[in-house]
């Protein structure tokens, strides 16, 4: 993330009453201003184009991660991951794909959802520039073809959602997950735009989502705040399973029924795989310990 070194502060300037959206480059309005960071009077523009709001360029993004990735007003990590790991579930067996799918979790942060991917049977990596991968260790990401690759809660804090989305589209998975609450033009009260933490720049419409799909070769669903990019179409059986599935009051169940089954089979296999790897490195396998 870059920053300009000079800012306006909560007295300063307010802003061009236009600027170009950072998604498809169409013109976008001044709709409110909210002050970023307790200190920085920042302008929210709605595209006339793709319907998507975004802040100014966001020149605070220095300020706004200097504590980490995550955001001091953030407590919901946990259970993020959980509805992630099941909505993924749901989709995977949903979709058709293998039950060892590879899954690379973009922006996955310090592995928590990459670790609970793998304790319920997928082949998931981390792909995270930003964090230090602490939970899933030895399975970041090397670029090898997956069966999906996710990111949740990552595209709202795109500065460049054009560049930003390509780097999760371009790697060409049959299926691609984006969760991030979709602007359907909400106000300036609404809870996702968190000027307290600085981080969420970008609010993506579901017009502004079918675009990014059309561009990069896919066909696009939207199930709740979860953006599908298929490679193939969902058929209107799948299509409907997927939404009735994905509903609250199921996936509870689903969840249950994840946790009930939780072993430490794919844990132990994941060990083996770690001394293997470290025994190819010429390290004594002795230094990896046994799990109790």
């Amino acid at each position: 993330m870059t920053g300009h070194t000079e800012a306006p502060t909560a007295t300063g300037a307010d802003g061009a009453a236009e600027i170009r959206c950072r998604l498809c480059a169409g013109p976008a309005d001044r709709q409110f201003i909210k002050i970023v960071l307790r200190k920085y009077r920042v302008g929210y523009y709605l595209c006339r184009n793709c319907n998507s709001l975004q802040t100014e360029e966001p020149y605070w993004l220095d300020e706004a991660y200097r504590s980490g990735n995550l955001a001091d007003v953030d407590p919901g990590p946990f259970m993020r991951s959980i509805n992630s790991m099941t909505a993924l579930y749901i989709s995977a067996r949903i979709i058709g794909l293998p039950p060892r799918a590879r899954v690379v979790d973009f922006g996955g942060g310090v592995g928590l959802l990459c670790r609970m991917l793998r304790d319920i049977g997928f082949d998931a990596y981390v792909s995270d520039r930003y964090a230090t991968n602490a939970l899933a260790r030895g399975f970041d990401d090397t670029g090898a073809p997956a069966d999906i690759v996710c990111a949740f809660e990552v595209a709202e804090h795109f500065a460049d959602p054009q560049e930003g989305m390509r780097q999760i589209l371009d790697r060409g998975a049959p299926v691609c997950v984006v969760g991030t609450d979709t602007f359907r033009g909400q106000g300036e009260d609404w809870v996702y735009l968190s000027p307290l933490s600085g981080q969420h720049v970008f609010f993506y419409s579901e017009s502004g989502m079918r675009m990014l799909a059309a561009d990069h070769g896919y066909h696009y669903e939207r199930v709740g705040n979860l953006h599908y990019f298929l490679r193939e179409p969902l058929s209107r059986l799948r299509g409907g399973l997927l939404w009735r599935a994905l509903l609250e009051r199921r996936a509870k169940w689903v969840r249950a029924y994840l946790a009930l089954g939780l072993t430490n089979r794919f844990a132990e296999a994941d060990i083996l795989i770690a001394k293997r790897r470290l025994e190819a490195e010429g390290i004594d396998k002795q230094e990896v310990p046994e799990r109790e």
